[in-house]
């Protein structure tokens, strides 16, 4: 396995931990950009984009990527591509009693809007592109990919206050779990997820 990030640091923190792995699990990393990926046509069994969508805010941007993505998969090979629910700002504020606060308020407003978030100073910052339920698999089917399913990764368990009880009470969590599985390809709860994975086939 071979890992491509932006960020210095990201490499160096994957290449400590994959040091530490038993030799048949570790994984190469390497600094590198989604839309230019150093490798060459069919070159990969599977693509993982588990991040470089949804930090590319501009539409043209994503585009390039899912094209790399295409072009270095093999013929019937998979991709899997993850993004973030237009609405996670929304659902996370109300959650968490942060409404009011004004910081929170205007990033919810500007993710509503425009699917964009407010890029402001501090460790709080999160510049990324939020899609609505759907448009990721649109992205990826006019990028050329074939059987494109959607997934709700966190489903709407997330948002419930007491899942940290849930989670410890075996039953349960089993119950939710069940209940999760039956309803993650629903459209209509698809934006209450904090993530999608959309997961398509190069013809």
């Amino acid at each position: 396995m071979e890992l491509f990030d932006p960020i210095g640091l990201h490499v160096d923190q994957a290449s400590a931990t994959a040091a530490s792995l038993p030799e048949d699990e570790r994984f190469t990393a390497e600094v590198g950009d989604a839309r230019t990926v150093q490798r060459p046509d069919g070159y990969a069994h599977v693509v993982l984009l588990l991040g470089p969508i949804y930090h590319l805010v501009e539409r043209a941007d994503r585009r390039l990527a899912l094209g790399e993505a295409m072009r270095v998969l093999r013929p019937g090979e998979l991709m899997a591509v993850a993004g973030v629910s237009r609405w996670v700002l929304l659902l996370e504020a109300y959650r968490r009693r942060l409404e009011f606060d004004e910081r929170t308020r205007r990033m919810i407003d500007q993710t509503i809007d425009t699917g964009t978030s407010v890029e402001e100073p501090g460790e709080a910052a999160f510049h990324a592109h939020f899609h609505r339920p759907g448009k990721l698999a649109e992205e990826v089917e006019e990028s050329g990919f074939v059987d494109v399913a959607v997934y709700a990764v966190e489903g709407f368990g997330w948002t419930l206050p007491d899942l940290a009880d849930v989670l410890a009470d075996p039953l349960a969590r089993a119950h939710l779990f069940d209940v999760l599985r039956r309803v993650e390809h629903e459209p209509g709860l698809s934006g209450a997820t904090g993530h999608v994975l959309v997961v398509a086939t190069r013809p």
